[in-house]
């Protein structure tokens, strides 16, 4: 048996996913990890049972459900979310009774997380949802932050630079929110009796940005020597925000690789109610909530980690007493309070908990899977692989295409090429091994384009043990 986890967004998701393959394989279960086009082609070849970690559960992929079942495969819902801020409203997201049927467990971030899962599952499916934490953040602890710094980053931006991560996704999108829309037809959310809720987030993220441009400026006016970098969302148009601060030097606003290398490297991290945040906060550093001014939507207490500015002078005041020290061990603590609620990462590692169900869940498949491997990426499959993103490419300039070009686009900023290789898995791998000392030694096949097959390497013993 192996355990299949198709990805989407590689930045955010590739080292959490390779520390789950690493716990994974100590307890003998290869892990096929990559791009979802790539992982799903090999999962349904039917060559061994597998389970596969979803990250979306979404009512449109009943199809793609129904195909993994009768491959032999198993379906874990693993939301890159948690499941936390999907609407409990049927008439919002589908009705999940349709696609439930496919799924074994549904791991969910912490117990508010659980709670949001079961009101829209049966009560039959409630004892499924499992409190696990995720993967991703067993890698924001402050052990981890010698592993993320970047002495590039400090050099070139000061080690006191302050760093503000924002998102207006909706408004700036990478890709139109209609074409986005267009994607997913069927889908509620986007149906024409919910244009005047999404036109109502798009105006508040546009109000919200200017707010943010206006704090900004009265942040470099009280520390004009002081590099401040604004970090947008991987979902949006980097070009459209650039001009707004262009009238401040020492403003930079960038998207350079993954957050947590710019996270780590920060001497303070401003955000609004962002996951980023969150990271910042678990990595031990000192973190600002910055409040807007209307909180009519989207915006919740809860999500606002840090201490807390309710106006740029507020801000700047807390900028100032961080500097001075301000920021203890003690008020670190009061900020992490309550954070267990909803994400169990910081009590347990995520990564052993998953490890630990699945060994257990499908003992019989792990015992009696076999040799099975996929094959190695040869230069022929490669070759193959190419051409067809030349037709592809070459499809989406023809008239009526619109959606083939959108997935295009997607595909460009979510998974670039060369994002999952072996040489560059094991590097992680490396790195990881240097901070978490007892981690197993593991080999790494290429066996597709951004697409790779993780298990333990010969000479190691699996064990239950963590």
């Amino acid at each position: 048996m192996f355990v299949a986890i198709p990805m989407e967004i590689a930045i955010r998701e590739l080292e959490g996913h390779i520390f789950l393959a690493m716990h994974l394989a100590r307890r003998g279960i290869p892990t096929l990890l990559g791009a979802k086009s790539a992982v799903n082609r090999i999962c349904l070849e039917g060559k061994a049972p597998f389970a596969v970690l979803d990250k979306g559960l979404t009512f449109s992929n009943e199809d793609h459900y129904a195909a993994i079942r009768r491959a032999g495969g198993h379906i874990i819902e693993l939301h890159a979310e948690g499941m936390a801020y999907l609407s409990t409203k049927r008439e919002d997201w589908g009705p999940l009774e349709s696609i439930e049927q496919y799924v074994d467990a549904f791991f969910v971030w912490g117990k508010k997380q659980r709670q949001s899962a079961q009101e829209r599952l049966p009560e039959r499916r409630h004892q499924d949802v499992i409190v696990t934490g995720h993967p991703s953040f067993d890698l924001v602890r402050p052990e981890f932050v010698r592993y993320y710094k970047n002495s590039r980053i400090t050099e070139m931006h000061g080690e006191d630079f302050i760093l503000f991560n924002a998102s207006a996704g909706l408004d700036n999108c990478a890709t139109s929110l209609e074409d986005y829309a267009a994607l997913m037809p069927d889908a509620p959310i986007y149906s024409p009796e919910k244009k005047k809720l999404l036109e109502k987030a798009v105006a508040y993220e546009r109000e919200y940005f200017s707010y943010i441009v206006a704090v900004v400026e009265k942040i470099c006016s009280a520390f004009p020597r002081r590099s401040f970098i604004y970090r947008p969302h991987p979902t949006e148009k980097i070009e459209y925000i650039s001009p707004s601060f262009s009238h401040l030097p020492q403003v930079k606003v960038l998207r350079e690789g993954a957050v947590r290398p710019w996270l780590a490297s920060a001497a303070i991290v401003i955000h609004n109610t962002c996951t980023t945040g969150l990271e910042a906060l678990l990595l031990g550093k000192p973190v600002i909530s910055l409040v807007p001014p209307k909180r009519d939507f989207r915006w919740t207490e809860e999500r606002a980690l840090g201490c807390r500015a309710y106006s740029a002078e507020e801000l700047i005041s807390h900028i100032h007493r961080i500097d001075a020290g301000g920021w203890t061990a003690g008020e670190h603590g009061v900020c992490l309070e309550g954070v267990d609620n909803f994400l169990q990462n910081v009590g347990t590692v995520a990564s052993n908990t998953i490890a630990e169900w699945v060994s257990a869940r499908y003992a019989p498949l792990v015992r009696n899977g076999g040799g099975w491997r996929p094959e190695p990426l040869s230069a022929l499959r490669h070759g193959r692989r190419i051409l067809s993103k030349v037709k592809q490419h070459m499809l989406a300039c023809l008239p009526g295409q619109r959606n083939l070009r959108t997935l295009i686009r997607l595909a460009k900023w979510k998974m670039p090429p060369g994002s999952v290789t072996q040489s560059g898995i094991l590097d992680i791998i490396h790195r990881l091994r240097e901070v978490k000392k007892g981690l197993p030694m593991v080999r790494v096949t290429q066996t597709d384009l951004n697409c790779v097959y993780i298990d333990l390497a010969d000479g190691f013993e699996k064990t239950d043990a963590a």
